[in-house]
């Protein structure tokens, strides 16, 4: 049951951010679903939204010259700020949620919003990559002085964000719907099946489990790799399959929808999540999976500590070390009543945790205080 929310009901809330990622579209439908009245500013071409108004101000069509790029990037961003200085003189909103910390001039767009809520994500304040420029930092450093709440998906973004200003923060999690991610396991076919449903970047360290795979099928060969997911290095971890002759162990099955995530996971024995990038504030992937009642494989990062319970819900292992995940996979698998354990302990511990009506109920409760003018 979601928090009452009757003075939501009669306040004009508009949420940025990217429109074509499943879980900002979560967000925007908790909302919808609790009768609040809900606008939508986008950078990316949004998907699967109805029933709202949705302003996109992707510029798609001022994209594609590679050689022209660079000028039609900075014809991008002047051209979406005054979109967006359109857009919210149109709506007038009561509260702008901002999620993702934007590092660009369009953060001077949100100027003259009374009410912000700001909803770091992850990479947008852990910078993997090297030094932040001083003009990027004078950017996020703008948008969090002029929020009124901050929220974060962990404890551990809420401590990086405090190194740029000293602020409560909210800590509200990407939570599971345990309805939909229900425990129910398909029947076992007799193979042990690993999966990993991430997008295909060096990030997410697919790789590791890539290469951790000629390891496990030293000891058990009746086992089946499923890797869910796109992008920039799919025909890398599709050429390294090759390389390594285990392809007929190994299927790539591309991007997938929700319900087909779901579907992956009821036939799943055990759930790898090799992330590298200590930007991995999180690890929704890895509670859905715990939700599954499925034990969880994941790199020991900061993050991902608060998702799994080393020993209880799953198994940490050093980032990009895959011979620790074939010794994990292989005691896994040489267990059977230790996979059942953890994915009972990880079920519960979702359920204590990570429940979505929760997390959407905390939220609604920092609207509400942000609608009062309670300066969190």
């Amino acid at each position: 049951m979601f928090y009452r929310t009757p003075s939501l009901k009669k306040t004009t809330i508009c949420l940025f951010g990217d429109a074509s990622n499943l879980h900002f579209n979560r967000w925007v439908m908790a909302l919808k679903n609790c009768g609040v009245k809900v606008n939508v500013i986008t950078y990316r071409t949004p998907h699967n939204l109805s029933g709202m108004n949705i302003y996109d101000l992707s510029c798609s069509n001022m994209r594609g010259n590679l050689r022209l790029e660079k000028y039609l990037r900075i014809c991008r961003g002047i051209k979406m700020f005054f979109m967006l200085r359109r857009v919210l003189r149109k709506i007038k909103p009561d509260i702008l949620h901002i999620h993702y910390l934007i590092n660009t001039p369009l953060a001077f767009g949100f100027y003259g919003i009374n009410r912000i809520i700001l909803s770091p994500w992850g990479n947008d304040i852990i910078n993997d990559t090297g030094k932040e420029s001083k003009l990027k930092i004078l950017y996020k450093k703008i948008l969090l002085r002029r929020a009124t709440a901050i929220t974060a998906t962990s404890k551990f973004l809420g401590r990086h964000i405090k190194n740029y200003i000293n602020r409560k923060i909210v800590i509200i999690p990407f939570g599971v719907d345990t309805s939909l991610f229900d425990g129910i396991k398909q029947a076992s076919s007799g193979c042990i099946v690993i999966s990993f449903i991430k997008h295909l970047e060096e990030k997410y360290g697919a790789r590791y489990l890539i290469e951790a795979i000629p390891l496990i099928i030293e000891q058990y060969k009746n086992i089946k790799i499923y890797i869910a997911g796109t992008g920039s290095q799919d025909l890398f971890l599709k050429d390294l399959t090759n390389r390594l002759q285990i392809e007929s162990y190994v299927s790539f099955l591309g991007k997938l929808n929700h319900t087909q995530v779901v579907d992956l996971l009821r036939k799943t024995d055990i759930f790898v999540m090799p992330s590298i990038y200590k930007s991995e504030v999180f690890g929704v992937a890895a509670i859905e999976a715990s939700a599954m009642k499925i034990p969880v494989i994941a790199s020991d990062l900061e993050g991902i500590r608060e998702a799994i319970v080393d020993g209880v819900t799953g198994i940490l292992v050093p980032p990009g070390d895959s011979k620790a995940i074939a010794e994990a996979c292989i005691n896994l698998i040489k267990n059977p009543d230790l996979r059942k354990s953890m994915g009972e302990r990880g079920r519960q511990y979702v359920k204590d945790n990570f429940e979505w009506n929760d997390c959407v109920e905390k939220m609604l409760k920092v609207y509400e205080q942000v609608l009062h003018n309670e300066k969190k």
